[in-house]
């Protein structure tokens, strides 16, 4: 059964397409501050664990997802 998604896109990344524009730019660190900013939240309030860890680790994905997204909607 074939995708219905190319993998060169599937699996593409930002360097594959043209550079970045200013716009994708400050959104990109607008999502980097507020992952940040959640992140050490995280790192403050949760004790120290595995529950801590998946939390930053999932925060880590969703920052990239999101950034994904800016780039290979």
């Amino acid at each position: 059964m074939a995708s219905a998604t190319p993998l060169n896109v599937r699996f593409g990344t930002a360097a594959d397409g043209d550079p970045p524009t200013e716009d994708q730019q400050h959104r990109v660190w607008q999502i980097k501050m507020a992952t940040i900013q959640l992140a050490a939240y995280i790192d403050e309030f949760v004790p120290e664990g595995r529950n801590k860890s998946l939390a930053l680790t999932n925060l880590e994905d969703t920052q990239m997802r999101a950034n994904r997204g800016i780039f290979n909607p």
